[in-house]
């Protein structure tokens, strides 16, 4: 659905854009045909044409003749001329005695180029039209050539270009070249970029800009204009920061990438939820499983302790050796079952991160009396402890220290073979004093060996073994060892086995590290 809805807004944003993009391009299109149409009546009829005409007027006054023209120029205003006239050279050529002349400001001389394009214009081009325009270039410098034609021969001037870019320059600015009706009436040319390219591509004026952008109109002058800006570009574009002020609303952003990163979100957003439903299933199906593990492991204990102690009150018991016998597995199984409620206690404490009180310790004395408590669970199955223990003194928490070592003894045994012996090792080394259990078991694969430190996790398999436990044993050991400012790790025996090491860095009185 998120993706429909992000795929329709930006469709809509971007035919929204299309729309108004259009507009604006064919604003620039009428700014560039009213330029156009400008120039041509600005610099082609008030232009070229009334100075060609004045040409003539020139000629036939002078009759022809040279030195009566030469005494018509003379006349001229030379100064106004440079200033405000399209011509830069006139010529007058008479092929049948092969005669051209060249006057510039009143005075007559001999222009090479000029003589040879004459020389070798088509007057052909003269039949239809009283004028003809040659466009060429010399050196890489556009020549613009107006041709007309008399009796007794051809005569016209080539371009002035300064005094052309100068006349374009002020019809483009005399007045806005966008409807006026635009804008609230406002429409200016500082709403455009404007550019005009001569026939060799050179910019006549305006800004050269780059014309790939798509709010430019391109007009090419032929047709009408095929004689006086033949092959000339026109280029309008719509300034950008000008959109608000032509078109309501100003042009769209592109919302493309607004969306896209929605689009992102949002579905990551979705994979995350998934994935914490997931685990939210996941960790409730655990706790389910850790009460159903739990209530069997109560009951276990429990009926082993209410079966044997109603048969010693019904006075059931044979012997003396019977009753001790019954006394001991009650007193077995209440271990085992105090063993348990521990753990449901301490891992209680540990979700709520209730912190331990420390206070330094000889362990050896108490490592020997959790030991001792814990020797009637592994005569159950003939397991052996060999033990050796070293005093030290250690900032601990007993009964945290107590569950962490019964913890492991009972995980020892319950993963062990029967008549299996279990060393419990105390020892200090290198500033460190660090307590081992190590069993003979078939030891834990190493890609687990991370996972178990886990709440609730229990290897493959030990469901379909029949081995009882509840997941949170190691999880608490980890915890409680890591209040205790202590290390824990395990690793697998050469010979075959697990060994859990729990290690303290040992400290002198004032609190730095021993050397």
């Amino acid at each position: 659905m998120m993706l429909i809805l992000g795929w329709q807004a930006y469709h809509s944003v971007h035919q929204q854009r299309i729309v108004a993009e259009k507009v604006l391009v064919e604003y620039a299109q009428l700014a560039a045909d009213e330029f156009a149409r400008r120039i041509m009546a600005d610099i082609g009829y008030r232009g070229y044409f009334r100075t060609l005409n004045d040409w003539r007027s020139s000629l036939e006054e002078s009759k022809y003749n040279l030195v009566q023209l030469k005494k018509t120029l003379a006349k001229r205003d030379c100064k106004k001329e440079k200033n405000n006239n399209l011509a830069k050279n006139y010529f007058f050529y008479v092929s049948d005695n092969q005669e051209f002349f060249n006057s510039n400001c009143g005075s007559l001389e001999q222009v090479d180029f000029i003589q040879l394009l004459i020389e070798k214009f088509d007057t052909k081009q003269l039949t239809e039209k009283p004028f003809a325009f040659i466009h060429t270039q010399l050196n890489q410098i556009p020549i613009t050539l107006i041709v007309a034609k008399i009796k007794q021969g051809l005569y016209g001037f080539a371009v002035n270009r300064q005094q052309l870019i100068h006349k374009l320059t002020i019809s483009l600015n005399k007045a806005p070249i966008l409807p006026r009706v635009l804008a609230d009436g406002k429409a200016t040319n500082q709403m455009l970029t404007v550019n005009m390219q001569d026939h060799l591509g050179n910019s006549l004026v305006g800004t050269p800009f780059p014309y790939k952008q798509s709010l430019v109109a391109t007009k090419a002058l032929k047709g009408e204009y095929s004689g006086i800006f033949r092959d000339h570009i026109i280029h309008v574009a719509i300034n950008a920061d000008s959109t608000e002020q032509l078109i309501i609303g100003g042009l769209p952003d592109n919302n493309l990438t607004a969306v896209i990163s929605t689009m992102v979100a949002t579905f990551m957003v979705f994979i995350i939820s998934l994935l914490q439903l997931k685990k939210e299933q996941r960790l409730n199906q655990l706790r389910k499983n850790f009460v159903a593990e739990v209530s069997h492991e109560l009951r276990t204990p429990l009926t082993q302790i209410r079966m044997f102690s109603e048969m010693l009150l019904q006075g059931k018991t044979r012997n003396s050796q019977e009753k001790n016998k019954y006394l001991s597995i009650i007193h077995r199984e209440s271990l085992r079952l105090n063993n348990l409620i521990e753990n449901v206690l301490k891992y209680s404490e540990t979700q709520a991160q209730r912190p331990i009180q420390l206070d330094s310790q000889d362990l050896a004395p108490i490592i020997s009396n959790i030991i001792n408590d814990f020797l009637p669970i592994a005569k159950e199955k003939n397991v052996i402890l060999k033990v050796d223990i070293e005093s030290c003194h250690i900032p601990i928490e007993i009964h945290a220290l107590k569950q962490i070592i019964l913890n492991l003894l009972d995980n020892a045994v319950k993963y062990g073979p029967e008549k299996q012996t279990i060393s419990i090792q105390a020892k200090k080394t290198d500033h460190k004093y660090r307590l081992s259990i190590t069993d003979q078991g078939a030891g834990i694969p190493a890609n687990r060996q991370q996972q178990i430190w886990q709440a609730y996790y229990r290897l493959p398999g030990e469901h379909e073994a029949a081995i009882a436990g509840t997941g949170i044993g190691l999880y608490l050991v980890k915890q409680l060892a890591h209040q205790m400012k202590a290390k824990i790790w395990v690793k697998n025996q050469a010979e075959g086995g697990s060994q859990f090491i729990l290690e303290w860095t040992l400290t002198s009185k004032n609190g730095r590290n021993m050397q």
